[in-house]
């Protein structure tokens, strides 16, 4: 739902406003947005919140070096004849 997938990232207040700003049921799933809306969205959060910018801002950064301390088991059918 999205109320509970942005609630690190905006207050309960912020979500109903930007359900009606975008028109969006809070209630629905982040996968039910058209591109308009997601645009809709990171523009709010990007005027509004100022504060929370630092939890977004090198995420894709911090999730590529995670994944690469991650320990991988490749699995395919080579060698097991």
């Amino acid at each position: 739902m999205i109320k509970t997938s942005f609630k690190e990232l905006l207050t309960y207040p912020q979500i109903k406003q930007l359900s009606k700003l975008l028109k969006i049921d809070y209630h629905s799933y982040p996968s039910v947005l058209n591109f308009q809306q997601y645009l809709g969205l990171f523009q709010f959060f990007k005027e509004h919140n100022s504060r929370k910018k630092e939890m977004v801002i090198g995420a894709e950064t911090r999730l590529r070096r995670q994944e690469a301390q991650m320990v991988k088991t490749y699995r395919t059918k080579r060698g097991q004849q």
